[in-house]
């Protein structure tokens, strides 16, 4: 899954940090996508400390835009987007 990005909602813990998480083992850059920023820039520095695979983003999923920007937040930083686990 070499250069494969993938957005995980509900990031920042649980569930969405275990997908994240494993996503990750599997080759993939990762956004960790969490309504708690703090909570998804934990997880997100956990996986890439140096921040280059992994990154924190706040979205609210009950706000479009919300979403529209986290989205756009991600290719911005991670150089595309192939894989939503909305969680």
């Amino acid at each position: 899954m070499a250069e494969k990005v993938a957005f995980v909602t509900g990031g920042g813990q649980g569930i969405g940090e275990a997908i994240a998480t494993r996503l990750h083992e599997d080759g993939f850059k990762v956004a960790v996508a969490d309504l708690n920023i703090d909570n998804a820039n934990k997880v997100a520095t956990k996986l890439s400390p140096d921040g280059s695979q992994a990154i924190g983003v706040k979205v609210d999923v009950a706000d479009r835009d919300s979403v529209f920007s986290a989205v756009n937040e991600t290719v911005d930083k991670l150089g595309g987007f192939d894989v939503i686990v909305n969680n």
